[in-house]
C-alpha cells in the first residue's frame, strides 16, 4: 500500500469539497496568496487552452479569472501550498502540506526560490497582479530557467523537467498574450 498506509489519500468528495470551499475563499479575498512558481503554472495553464474553464485538480483557472476581473488585485507570495492547491490529491488539508509524488514538494520549493531570485522578491512580498506578471514575463522568458533548473537537464525521475527541457510553448504563448490581461488597456 506504500504511502497510502501512512497517509491515506483523499476521496473525490473530499477534493471536491476542498475545491468548493477554496474557490469561495479566493473570490472573497482582497489579496491572493500564491506560491511563486504557481505564477508560471498559471501561465502554462492559460497557454494550454483554447477556452479557459475550471478543472477539478486545482484552482489555476480561478486565480486567472480573478486577475482578469481585477488586474490590480494584490498577490502575496507565500512559502508552500497556496490558494491553488486545496483541490489537489497531494494536498493535506489538516496540515496544509504537499505530499504529491516525485519529490514535488522539494522540487517546487526550489522552483519557488528560483522565481523569487529572478524577480528580486521574497516570501511575503505583495504586488498588484499587473505589476507582478509584468515583472515575471520581463525577467523569465522561458520555463527552462525555472522548471528546467536553468539548463534543461533531466537528472532523475523525481526531478523531471516540467514540460520538457526545451521550455513550454504554453508559457511562451501566455507571455506573448500577457496572460490575457496585460495587453488590455487599463479601465478608468
Amino acid at each position: 500500500r506504500g504511502l497510502e498506509a501512512i497517509i491515506p489519500g483523499r476521496s473525490e468528495a473530499e477534493m471536491a469539497a476542498g475545491k468548493a470551499e477554496s474557490v469561495k475563499r479566493m473570490y472573497q479575498a482582497d489579496t491572493l496568496e500564491i506560491r511563486p512558481h504557481h505564477l508560471m503554472c498559471m501561465a502554462c495553464f492559460y497557454g494550454d487552452r483554447e477556452e479557459l474553464a475550471p478543472i477539478a485538480a486545482d484552482n489555476l483557472f480561478e486565480a486567472i479569472d480573478i486577475i482578469h476581473k481585477n488586474p490590480e488585485i494584490p498577490i502575496r507570495l507565500i512559502c508552500g501550498p497556496c490558494m491553488i492547491c486545496p483541490p489537489c490529491a497531494g494536498y493535506v488539508p489538516n496540515t496544509g502540506q504537499c505530499i504529491a509524488g516525485v519529490a514535488m514538494s522539494l522540487r517546487d520549493e526550489l522552483k519557488d526560490l528560483h522565481v523569487l531570485q529572478r524577480l528580486g522578491l521574497a516570501y511575503g512580498d505583495v504586488l498588484p497582479a499587473r505589476e507582478l506578471y509584468t515583472r515575471l514575463f520581463d525577467r523569465i522568458a522561458s520555463t527552462t530557467k525555472i522548471c528546467g533548473y536553468g539548463d534543461g537537464l533531466a537528472r532523475s525521475p523525481e526531478w523531471h523537467v516540467c514540460r520538457g527541457p526545451e521550455g513550454s510553448a504554453s508559457y511562451e504563448k501566455a507571455r506573448a498574450e500577457g496572460l490575457g490581461f496585460l495587453n488590455r488597456r487599463r479601465e478608468a
